[in-house]
């Protein structure tokens, strides 16, 4: 191998080192920020959040891996890319499921129709993508067990590449839904946002077009990366498709402690209201003596 690509190699090895570094410290975050609001990792808002940011650390990881196999034998290192892919699509479809969590009530004021068959899409969503994760688990079965005896592959590489195309669309189709009800809803909603119910949809209406704006992106590169020849260019516009799924992380946990953050502050001010009302019905102090005594000479 050249020297030159040799080099590159190492560049975008450590490159995307950083990127998984950078990625545990935002799950580690998550958790800190879950833990000190007192939220429950147990209720399907969190855990699906925190399952799409170990999804991504397992990305960027393996990904490592997988560039560090163009210096070094090739066979060494099909174990762990496989089985790092396994972990990975099983836990990715947790983006669609938090991302309509959500947003399925901006859906359901919208197109109340479209939302039946959106939250029917949800349901069947993970098990395609559990799909592409059974053709990945038999390819390492073979790639582990039987090393020598490659001929299986090709057939198994086609069923994935059939599965990862149907997720494919499956995401192009729920993230269009989501975003022509997201901009339908900011469009139509008063400037004036009194009701407290339509600033927590606007809100997630917001975010929610950041996060499928940066859903497009990545999936248009990862296309674009798969149409490659050049095997370093084709992993570094991967990686690029990586990092807006990063993107779309960040926007939904922003779009989580901007909900949170209002909360609080109605929270502080309900509590003062009530005060202020509390204060208004109480009784008047007692009279003293000499009080009563100059009333009744008046």
């Amino acid at each position: 191998m050249d020297d030159t690509i040799v080099a590159n190699f190492f560049v975008l090895a450590n490159i995307v080192a950083f990127l998984t570094a950078a990625n545990v410290l935002m799950l580690i975050l998550l958790l800190c920020f879950l833990w000190h609001t007192n939220n429950k990792l147990s209720l399907p808002m969190n855990w699906k959040l925190v399952a799409f940011s170990v999804s991504l650390v397992g990305i960027f990881a393996t990904e490592n891996v997988l560039i560090r196999k163009a210096l070094i034998p090739e066979d060494s290192l099909e174990i762990p890319f496989h089985w790092g892919f396994l972990l990975n699509s099983s836990l990715l479809p947790k983006d669609v499921q938090y991302s309509w969590l959500r947003g399925h009530g901006v859906v359901a004021i919208m197109f109340p129709k479209v939302h039946k068959y959106l939250n029917w899409l949800v349901k069947v969503y993970p098990y395609v993508c559990y799909l592409q994760v059974f053709w990945v688990a038999i390819s390492a079965i073979f790639v582990t067990f039987f090393p020598d005896n490659t001929a299986p592959l090709a057939p198994l590489d086609i069923a994935a590449d059939s599965s990862i195309a149907v997720t494919g669309v499956i995401c192009v189709i729920f993230d269009t839904a989501l975003l022509i009800a997201f901009v339908t809803f900011l469009r139509t909603t008063h400037a004036e946002l009194v009701d407290e119910t339509d600033w927590r949809f606007a809100t997630i209406a917001r975010f929610g077009i950041a996060a499928n704006a940066c859903a497009y992106a990545a999936f248009a590169l990862f296309v674009a990366g798969a149409a490659m020849d050049n095997p370093f260019n084709e992993e570094v516009i991967w990686n690029v498709s990586y990092c807006c799924l990063v993107g779309m992380f960040v926007a939904l946990a922003a779009m989580k402690v901007s909900l949170h953050r209002r909360d609080v502050i109605d929270a502080v001010s309900t509590a003062e209201h009530n005060a202020r009302n509390t204060k208004r019905r109480a009784p008047p102090p007692p009279e003293t003596a000499g009080a009563a005594a100059r009333r009744t000479l008046e």
